[in-house]
């Protein structure tokens, strides 16, 4: 996958330029206060629908294939961060969507629809190939694609509403909410 999001990014600079802070400054100074609340409330919104929807097909999962059926508790890479650099595990999901939302939404969901000429087929590809990455992670079962592909299709939505900062800005809040519920709270 690497070697052709490669290609594309050497026959389209475009998608490495609008990672560039100069552009995204300039995109940030033409917003009014509407597009701001727009995008604030589009990505949060979607964040808590697609928070709620993996947690749903997670459960629906786990009822019919047991606890185990998505990630392995002793082999999962964030459960040795969570139990012992809870610190390092907050920046890594707060930050790793910048990345998966430019590879997934920016590159992968533009050149689908462009090139299919359809962004349903765009999203649907873009969210498929979004969840079967995440299998890369150490400890995640084939099961977790089903939830992962879910949430792939609500950030390429909210890539297409309000744009790649708004898929970002949900994808991280989707991170944190997840964060949130697996980190204890001090002193408790």
């Amino acid at each position: 996958m690497g070697v052709v999001i490669g290609r594309v990014i050497v026959t389209r600079p475009y998608y490495i330029n609008r990672m560039r802070p100069k552009v995204w400054m300039r995109a940030i100074k033409k917003m009014s206060r509407r597009d701001w609340l727009v995008l604030l409330a589009i990505s949060l919104v979607l964040a808590l629908v697609t928070y709620y929807l993996i947690e749903y097909s997670s459960s629906a999962i786990t009822s019919i294939w047991g606890p185990d059926a998505l990630y392995s508790r002793q082999e999962y890479v964030f459960q040795t961060l969570e139990e012992s650099y809870p610190v390092l595990l907050a920046i890594i999901v707060l930050t790793v969507p910048i990345f998966e939302e430019w590879i997934f939404r920016g590159v992968l969901l533009d050149e689908f629809s462009r090139r299919l000429r359809s962004r349903s087929i765009g999203v649907t590809l873009s969210a498929f190939l979004f969840a079967i990455f995440h299998l890369s992670n150490p400890g995640t079962y084939p099961a977790a694609v089903l939830p992962l592909f879910l949430g792939g299709v609500l950030f390429g939505i909210c890539y297409l509403r309000v744009g790649l900062g708004g898929a970002i800005l949900c994808h991280s809040t989707y991170n944190l909410l997840v964060l949130l519920n697996v980190l204890p709270l001090p002193g408790v």
